[in-house]
């Protein structure tokens, strides 16, 4: 641990896509309109943690730094499912 390092995980929104799948029963191909489904997620990036996967907390100790140990929550998107990542301020 590093107690008082100025060092912090980089704030990030992802966008993603993720699988979906129809109405269940017979679907008449005429009228099904089938939409992407879509999502952001905001969170710390925790980088290089799952090899092809985006991760991220929503919760980090500060004091730990540069040698994360603990976190919050863990949310992994797979990374051929990310359209973008984009940097926010912190």
């Amino acid at each position: 641990m590093s107690s008082g390092s100025t060092e912090k995980l980089k704030l990030v929104r992802v966008l993603w896509e993720d699988a979906f799948d129809s109405e269940n029963g017979w679907i008449d191909l005429s009228d099904y309109h089938p939409t992407t489904a879509r999502f952001e997620t905001v969170g710390f990036l925790l980088p290089d943690l799952l090899e092809g996967y985006v991760s991220v907390t929503s919760t980090y100790d500060p004091d730990e730094a540069p040698d994360f140990e603990t976190v919050g929550m863990v949310t992994h998107i797979l990374s051929r499912m990310v359209t973008s990542i984009v940097h926010l301020e912190n």
